[in-house]
């Protein structure tokens, strides 16, 4: 006999149990994916700031070395301290300085007008080996404000003006390369010093035209010494980041803080000690205008762009210079 048999297909769904689960499970797997995707952009984000700030420190220190080492015998070293009441240093500091030197902008010889050496886009650069140098915070052009803030001025956290937060802060280098080329216009006159030596021009250009000598006998004067200390650091180099004029003397922006100290010997006890602290400057026991130290100390601090380091991070580097 012949059986025959109705085979019965049936279908069965998820219970609510098991899509609770799933969910659940799902829900779990997207929590963890979510913060190993934030922790993973954290990361990201402090590692380029570091990779940002240690960028800016190595161009800092690596241009204060080479400019240390050829430090010129001979020739002095100019100092200016300066603190505000939230303890933020504004030091400068210039120094002659033996290397090879070439300008940032191509010069032309066209001696028209010949009151003021134009940057051209064509022409040559001016090159040497001997230079006067200075560091210490610019003064920054701000849209907003159509002024220069001088960096105890920019004292803002949050202000619409950007250039006005003490972050953007800006380190520069101010070069001018000794050079006795006959086409570059004279400058400073050795003849007329105290009316030649002025504020633009001390931007503007990228060259002296005086000789070393000629620098030793115009510094030997204590009116001349007070001249060049006034147009050099009161009137601090200024950058305009839409114009490229001054964009030579940038260095590094986002250094709030950029302090020098010199060693100070104690003979009798055959010490040294770092000077001057923020405490001797307010009091106004301040150490000549220049010096010739065995070594000179600066701390500075940076901030990296996108904030992500709130206080910024502080460095220190020492250059030795020697007896």
């Amino acid at each position: 006999m012949n059986e025959i048999r109705n085979t019965k297909y049936e279908r069965r769904g998820f219970t609510l149990i098991e899509l609770v689960v799933a969910i659940g499970v799902m829900a779990m797997v997207i929590a963890f994916a979510g913060v190993v995707f934030k922790a993973s952009i954290a990361s990201y984000r402090i590692a380029t700031a570091q990779a940002e700030i240690m960028q800016k420190f190595r161009a800092i220190t690596d241009q204060l070395s080479s400019d240390f080492r050829g430090l010129h015998v001979g020739m002095p070293v100019f100092l200016w301290f300066e603190v505000d009441d939230s303890n933020d240093r504004f030091d400068q500091i210039m120094l002659f300085a033996d290397g090879d030197f070439q300008s940032v902008r191509p010069y032309d010889t066209d001696m028209n007008p010949p009151h003021y050496q134009i940057p051209r886009t064509t022409g040559s650069p001016v090159v040497g080996n001997v230079a006067r140098i200075q560091y210490g915070q610019a003064k920054v052009y701000s849209p907003v404000a159509n002024k220069y803030w001088d960096p105890n001025e920019q004292v803002g956290e949050n202000s619409p003006d950007r250039f006005f937060n003490k972050k953007y802060r800006t380190l520069s280098r101010r070069q001018h390369i000794l050079t006795a080329d006959p086409n570059i216009i004279p400058w400073p006159d050795p003849g007329n010093f105290i009316n030649s030596f002025e504020p633009n021009r001390n931007d503007d250009y990228e060259h002296d035209t005086n000789s070393l000598s000629q620098w030793q006998a115009l510094l030997n004067v204590q009116a001349n010494q007070d001249h060049v200390m006034d147009i050099c650091f009161h009137y601090r180099p200024r950058i305009d980041y839409q114009n490229s004029t001054g964009l030579h003397m940038l260095m590094a922006e986002g250094v709030p803080n950029f302090m020098i100290q010199l060693t100070v010997d104690d003979p009798i006890n055959g010490t040294f000690s770092w000077q001057p602290e923020n405490d001797a400057i307010k009091n106004n026991t301040l150490p000549p205008v220049f010096f010739w130290p065995r070594a000179v100390k600066f701390t500075f601090t940076l901030y990296d762009s996108q904030g992500v380091f709130k206080n910024g991070q502080t460095f220190t580097h020492i250059v030795y210079i020697g007896d």
